[in-house]
C-alpha cells in the first residue's frame, strides 16, 4: 500500500475501479505505540472523482473497523471536493467532524448534482422516506434535467426500495443510501448505491438455503432468484430479481459485492470476480446512462 494510504493506481472512487479501492481499504492494521490499532490514513488529496459507490466503500470499511478497535483515519482532499463531501455528508456519515459547509446552505440546493446524501437505512420508515423521495423529489429532478419518463422514475424508485429492504431485513445492522448524478464522457449518469456491514448474503442464506451457500459467489448467483430469502418464506426473496429487473429495463449492469466476490448483472448474464479481501457486508449499486438518444444504458 502506498505511504499515507494514497490510491496512486485509480484516483477515482468509482463501480469501474472499486476492487482496487477495497484492496487499498483491506490494510493489515498496525499496533501504535500506545497498543491500539489502526491501519494507513486513507489519503483522497490525489481522487479527482467521487461516487457514491466509493463513498459507501470507505463508509463500510470504517464503520467495520471501529467497531472491530481499529482506528480509520480519512483525509480531506481539500478544495471544492471537500464541500462535495460534505453535501453528499460524507464526513457525519463517517463520524468525522469538524467538516462543516455554511449553516445556510442546504445541501441539495447547493449541490443539485446529490441525489440521496449519505442516508441511514435503519428502520421500515427509513425505507419508506427514501422511495418516497425517489418517487417525488428526485423523481422530479430525473425528469427535468435528464429526461427521464414515469416509467424510468418508477424503476428508479423500485431499485431505491428493494435495496433498503434488504438492508432492513437481513442485514442485521443499519445500512446506508447514497444516489448522485454527475457527468462523464459527456454522457449525463445517475449512481445509485447501498451498503451495510452486516452478516453478508452468504450467511443470510445459510439457514434455510444451506446448498447454495457453498460460496460467496454461489450465494450470490441464488440470491439472484426469484423465491430465495435469508426468511425461507416462498413469498419472499424477490429483492435482488427485482432490482435486477428495474436495471434491466435500463441496459444496465446490477453491481453486488457481499464476502469475497464481485457480480456484474447484465440481462441473463452474471459475471463473478474474485476478491482478495472479503468485503465487511454488502454493496449493491448501478450506474445508469443517459445517451444522446434518450435511451438509458450503464457505463461500465
Amino acid at each position: 500500500m502506498a505511504r499515507d494510504g494514497a490510491i496512486p493506481r485509480s484516483q477515482k472512487l468509482s463501480l469501474q475501479h472499486i476492487d482496487t479501492l477495497l484492496d487499498e481499504l483491506a490494510a493489515e492494521p498496525v499496533q501504535r505505540w500506545d497498543n491500539k490499532y489502526a491501519v494507513p490514513k486513507l489519503d483522497l488529496s490525489e481522487v479527482r472523482h467521487f461516487s457514491p459507490a466509493g463513498l459507501l466503500a470507505i463508509w463500510a470499511y470504517k464503520k467495520w473497523r471501529n467497531e472491530s478497535g481499529v482506528e480509520m483515519y480519512v483525509g480531506s482532499p481539500g478544495g471544492k471536493r471537500h464541500y462535495y463531501l460534505i453535501f453528499m455528508k460524507f464526513f457525519d456519515a463517517i463520524a468525522e467532524h469538524g467538516h462543516k459547509a455554511s449553516r445556510f446552505w442546504n445541501p441539495l440546493d447547493a449541490c443539485p448534482d446529490v441525489l440521496f446524501p449519505i442516508t441511514t437505512i435503519a428502520t421500515s420508515k427509513d425505507v419508506e422516506r427514501a422511495t418516497l423521495a425517489a418517487r417525488t423529489r428526485v423523481g422530479r429532478l430525473l425528469m427535468s434535467s435528464l429526461g427521464y419518463d414515469r416509467d424510468d422514475v418508477n424503476a428508479f424508485t423500485t431499485f431505491v426500495g428493494e435495496a433498503c429492504n434488504n438492508v432492513v431485513d437481513y442485514a442485521g445492522q443499519h445500512g446506508a443510501l447514497a444516489a448522485a448524478k454527475y457527468r462523464a464522457g459527456g454522457k449525463d449518469h445517475v449512481q445509485i448505491c447501498v451498503a451495510d456491514t452486516g452478516c453478508g448474503i452468504r450467511r443470510s442464506l445459510r439457514t434455510h438455503h444451506r446448498k447454495a451457500t457453498q460460496s460467496d459467489e454461489a450465494a450470490v448467483h441464488a440470491a439472484l432468484q426469484k423465491g430465495i430469502s435469508g426468511s425461507g418464506s416462498k413469498t419472499r426473496g424477490n429483492g435482488l430479481a427485482t432490482m435486477r429487473a428495474a436495471v434491466a429495463r435500463f441496459d444496465g449492469v446490477l453491481d453486488i459485492i457481499s464476502g469475497h466476490t464481485h457480480c456484474c448483472v447484465h440481462g441473463p448474464t452474471e459475471a463473478f470476480r474474485t476478491l482478495k479481501h472479503p468485503f465487511p457486508g454488502t454493496l449493491i449499486a448501478t450506474d445508469l446512462v443517459k445517451t444522446e438518444t434518450g435511451q438509458r444504458v450503464l457505463a461500465f
